[in-house]
């Protein structure tokens, strides 16, 4: 099935791992110029080393930027260095973020700052700064990384790390109605539990309570959730704007 997205140029924060990785690798076979954007950059290095193995164009398909989402400064330079390098940028994919566990009084108000920066006004950083030039050449793909703790009760979540991805929804929507006429379509997915490095720090105890709310009995592996990401951001899912697409093994049913 041709998906569309051959010598398409994506940016994917969070880049250097985990879905953020799958991701850039399958786009990537799909032909994709690929910038792989993390907060450390050799992480997104590692990622252009795959990106180059998987794609179909020879190294010129890659390439890593160091990348603070919660700065603009980082973001505007980030964009234009993407944009200079392949000269477009027509899929966005934000995975930055960081995850925490606990309840109510172990998120002091300067760890629940920290984390809606990341996660929620990271988002919001890069949206706004690629929006600009996909609007100018009518066409552009956004999926943001929602999460079922943003969905449903959490079992393991912090109240912050809820609240950042509960708040990735409603401007997930905004934008998808603010953008469609312009050619813009915008979209998340939101993953149930998934064996990355976020979650495997966690304990016995914490596993024993998180897997049984899962149906599958087991939790996601990235690709299953890189395979939700690639899917909204081809012409697959050309009819498909303002969605969250809910990826969790049956944990959340709606």
């Amino acid at each position: 099935m041709d998906l569309g997205l051959r010598d398409r140029v994506a940016l994917i924060t969070g880049g250097g791992g985990g879905i953020g990785r799958e991701t850039a690798a399958l786009l990537a076979r799909e032909g994709v110029k690929v910038a792989a954007a993390d907060v450390r950059l050799e992480p997104a290095e590692e990622t252009v080393e795959v990106v180059r193995r998987a794609g179909s164009n020879g190294g010129a398909d890659g390439a890593a930027f160091a990348l603070d989402v919660t700065s603009e400064v980082s973001v505007a330079n980030v964009v234009a260095g993407v944009e200079r390098q392949f000269g477009r940028i027509d899929v966005l994919v934000n995975c930055a973020g960081i995850y925490r566990i606990g309840d109510y009084t172990a998120v002091d108000p300067a760890a629940w700052r920290q984390l809606l920066d990341i996660n929620l006004t990271g988002t919001y950083l890069m949206c706004r700064a690629v929006l600009p030039g996909m609007i100018a050449r009518r066409r552009g793909r956004i999926v943001n990384l929602t999460s079922i703790s943003g969905r449903t009760q959490a079992t393991l979540a912090a109240p912050s790390y809820a609240a950042s991805k509960a708040g990735l929804i409603g401007p997930t929507l905004s934008l998808a109605s603010q953008s469609a006429a312009h050619g813009v379509r915008v979209n998340a997915v939101a993953p149930g539990p998934t064996d990355t490095d976020m979650t495997r720090g966690l304990s016995d105890e914490e596993r024993s309570r998180l897997l049984p709310t899962l149906p599958l009995g087991r939790m996601a592996t990235p690709h299953e959730i890189a395979n939700a990401i690639v899917f909204l951001a081809s012409d697959a899912a050309s009819f498909i704007t303002g969605e969250t697409l809910n990826v969790n093994g049956g944990a959340f049913m709606v």
